[in-house]
């Protein structure tokens, strides 16, 4: 999957655009590229993934969804010193 932005999304005419991470041209998103809970999922400006296609006129994306979100916590340390039950 290819990472992104996405620049904008209208949902009175069922289309967008991305702008890939690695530059380039932006890519057309239409209503039936986005997956998961459909268009209302995404907001302008996210950071989402995607794979493209040849469309009719170009390059256009499908499967387009959130990028997923890394945690910044720490990962949990083992408890050192406790074994057994009192």
């Amino acid at each position: 999957m290819t990472q992104g932005r996405l620049l904008w999304y209208s949902y009175t005419i069922d289309y967008g655009f991305l702008h890939p991470n690695e530059g380039g041209e932006k890519i057309l998103v239409p209503c039936t590229g986005i997956s998961g809970t459909g268009p209302r999922s995404l907001e302008n400006g996210a950071k989402v993934i995607y794979e493209t296609i040849q469309g009719k006129e170009g390059m256009e994306a499908k499967n387009v969804s959130k990028e997923p979100r890394r945690s910044t916590r720490e990962p949990a340390r083992p408890l050192l010193g406790v074994v057994g039950a009192l």
